[in-house]
Parts: structure tokens; C-alpha cells; sequence
């Protein structure tokens, strides 16, 4: 069977960034959900988040940016732990439109 996984990404005005992981298998066209993953991360700006890009790398690791009220670009990276359960951990920020922001 092939699998695979798709990444539901949301923010939220309390600060908090949540991403759901389906893990999917294929058999003969059908799909089948094996299993399912929240991942929230509370507290992850001191403003408001409003938007939200996760940008998949299985070079390096998977790049979460988050922008808020606070005018601040957040990197995250998105990455499984042996139990296979995601996690979010901080990389960096900056202001936005300074040298390093994306």
C-alpha cells in the first residue's frame, strides 16, 4: 500500500497554533485513515497569529511561518518524534521586512 500523511494548519487569535496530521493509506483506491494527530502549540506569538504557510522539506526539515498582529514573522519546524506524534518547536523571528524575514 502507499501512504502518505496531509497536514491541516490553523492559527488562531489567542496565539496558538494548531496542525491535525491524517495518515493515510492506499488500498486498491480506496483511501483509509490509519490514524489521526493534533498538534497545539499555545503561546506561540505575543500578538494575535493571522496567517499561517507550512512549507513540507524532507531535505532539511518542515518549515512552519507564522505572522501576527505584532507585525513578526515566526519560523517553526514541524518534526515526529519515535511515538510518531508531531511536534512544533521554534526556530526564529523578525520583524517584518528587515533582513531575514521571509
Amino acid at each position: 500500500p502507499m501512504n502518505f500523511c496531509i497536514y491541516i494548519c490553523s492559527v488562531s487569535d489567542d496565539q496558538t497554533i494548531s496542525i491535525c496530521t491524517l495518515y493515510i493509506s492506499v488500498y486498491s483506491s480506496q483511501l483509509c485513515l490509519k490514524r489521526s494527530c493534533l498538534t497545539v502549540l499555545q503561546c506561540a506569538s505575543d500578538s494575535p497569529l493571522n496567517s499561517i504557510k507550512l512549507v513540507l522539506d524532507q531535505s532539511t526539515f518542515h518549515q512552519i511561518y507564522v505572522s501576527g498582529h505584532d507585525e513578526q514573522i515566526s519560523l517553526f519546524k514541524l518534526v515526529t518524534i519515535e511515538d510518531g506524534q508531531p511536534q512544533i518547536k521554534f526556530v526564529s523571528s523578525s520583524p517584518l521586512g528587515t533582513d531575514g524575514s521571509c
